[in-house]
C-alpha cells in the first residue's frame, strides 16, 4: 500500500533450502496516486422531482437514493431545504457513505396553502454542492357562492320571498359546510344538517326572507365551512317590507 504519490521500487527475497537457490529476488515497483475523490451522485431523473398535487393536512413522500461512486469517503452534512414544506429525515450529525455505497432518505412535501412551490434541496458534502428542484401543489377546498349576494326586492308582510343559493366547491378536496347563520331573524334558510360538496361540484338552497314590519332590511348570512379561502363567508341580504294593501287617500 503505497504511502505517499511517488514512484516505489523493491525487492523481495525469497530464502528457502533449495539446493540450487537459496535465495531468490524478486524486483518489485509501482507508483502511488493520489486517491479518487469521493463523487455524490443521484439518478439523473432525481435531479428534479414533483410530488403533484397534496392536500393541505396531507403529505407526499419520495425516498432519494444518494450513492459515493467515488474512491474516498463521502462526508455529508447536511441537506437543505429552500422552503419549510420540504423536508427530510437526513440526521443532524451528517452522515459518512463510503465508496461504491449509497443511502436513501424521505423527502416529504406538507403544503401549507393552496399554492405551487417551487424549491430546492442542497445537498452539501465534501464534494461539490448538489441542487436538487422540487415543486408540489397544495390543495384544499374553497368556497363561493352564486349570486354573491341576494336582493329580494319588496315583499309583503304576512308573505316570504324566496331566492336560490348555490354553494360551490371551486377546490380541489370535499368541502365541508357544517353551519349557515343569519344575524336578522327576517333571513332564513332550509340548510338544516351538514353537507359535504365534492371537488367542482355544488349543492343548492333556499333563503327566505319574511319582513316583520314596513321597512328596509339588512342582513347577512354567515356560511361556516373547512373551506381554505374563508371559513366564514359572508352573503349580503336586503330586502324591503310592505304593506298588505296599497291604498290611495282622495279627498
Amino acid at each position: 500500500t503505497p504511502n505517499a504519490v511517488q514512484a516505489f521500487n523493491a525487492i523481495l527475497r525469497i530464502t528457502s533450502d533449495d539446493a540450487d537457490e537459496g535465495t531468490v529476488d524478486v524486483n518489485l515497483s509501482g507508483t502511488g496516486l493520489t486517491p479518487p475523490p469521493a463523487n455524490i451522485v443521484v439518478a439523473e431523473g432525481d435531479l428534479t422531482h414533483a410530488f403533484g398535487e397534496v392536500a393541505i393536512g396531507a403529505q407526499g413522500t419520495w425516498e432519494l437514493q444518494i450513492s459515493n461512486d467515488g474512491y474516498l469517503d463521502l462526508e455529508i452534512d447536511e441537506i437543505v431545504s429552500s422552503h419549510a414544506v420540504f423536508i427530510t429525515n437526513f440526521p443532524q450529525e451528517g452522515v459518512i457513505i463510503a465508496g461504491g455505497a449509497s443511502a436513501t432518505y424521505t423527502v416529504t412535501f406538507a403544503p401549507v396553502a393552496i399554492a405551487d412551490y417551487t424549491e430546492t434541496l442542497t445537498i452539501n458534502s465534501n464534494d461539490d454542492p448538489l441542487v436538487i428542484n422540487v415543486t408540489g401543489t397544495g390543495i384544499g377546498p374553497e368556497i363561493d357562492t352564486d349570486p354573491a349576494s341576494i336582493a329580494f326586492g319588496e315583499v309583503r308582510l304576512g308573505n316570504s320571498g324566496t331566492e336560490t343559493l348555490q354553494i360551490l366547491n371551486t377546490g380541489g378536496v370535499v368541502l365541508t359546510v357544517t353551519e349557515i347563520q343569519f344575524d336578522n331573524g327576517v333571513f332564513s334558510s332550509n340548510f338544516d344538517a351538514e353537507q359535504t360538496i365534492l371537488p367542482n361540484q355544488s349543492i343548492s338552497i333556499e333563503v327566505n326572507f319574511a319582513p316583520d314590519n314596513v321597512d328596509d332590511f339588512n342582513g347577512v348570512m354567515t356560511i361556516i365551512s373547512d373551506a381554505e379561502n374563508d371559513q366564514s363567508l359572508d352573503v349580503n341580504l336586503t330586502g324591503t317590507g310592505i304593506d298588505h294593501f296599497e291604498y290611495e287617500i282622495t279627498e
